[in-house]
């Protein structure tokens, strides 16, 4: 068994408060909707980066579906990574969707550190439902992360 590579621990944690945290939703044709949260849990900055390179975030990502009763099915047992991967699936594409901003304010600077959730591609596995009964989804995706200047403060080139 190899040992991982060493990491930097030469880092200080960013203290923020959550402004706003709302899901992304996508609703589908056939009554589904599918609601994703992303989640700030941690923020580092780390000594000697380069700027622009010098934040590390950490985050939770939540992802439920909610299907009408006529969707949904008895639970499958527990699926691995793996058997998700191996299952029979389909592409289903949204008919609305909203990927609202969450927002946090770092205290020492004011800035706001704005998230959210962005899915590119759903797949509805086969007569595979979760532990209520709601179909399987698998989303691909992932967070959008930017950094606002405080309000009011200059903008440095």
């Amino acid at each position: 068994m190899s040992t991982p590579p060493p990491i930097s621990l030469d880092y200080s944690f960013v203290q923020f408060e959550a402004m706003e945290e709302q899901w992304s939703e996508y609703d589908f044709s056939d009554g589904l909707k599918v609601k994703a949260r992303v989640i700030l849990t941690a923020l580092k900055k780390y000594r000697g980066r380069p700027p622009g390179q010098e934040h590390e975030v950490s985050l939770n990502t939540i992802i439920v579906c909610e299907a009408p009763p006529d969707e949904r099915g008895q639970p499958t047992p527990p699926m691995s990574p793996e058997d998700v991967e191996r299952a029979e699936k389909y592409i289903v594409r949204p008919i609305t969707h909203t990927e609202p901003w969450n927002t946090y304010r770092l205290k020492a600077t004011d800035e706001i550190l704005k998230i959210k959730y962005v899915a590119t591609t759903f797949y509805k596995l086969k007569d595979k439902f979760d532990n209520n009964g709601n179909p399987i989804i698998q989303v691909v995706g992932g967070p959008l992360i930017t950094v606002e200047p405080k309000i009011g403060r200059p903008l440095t080139p």
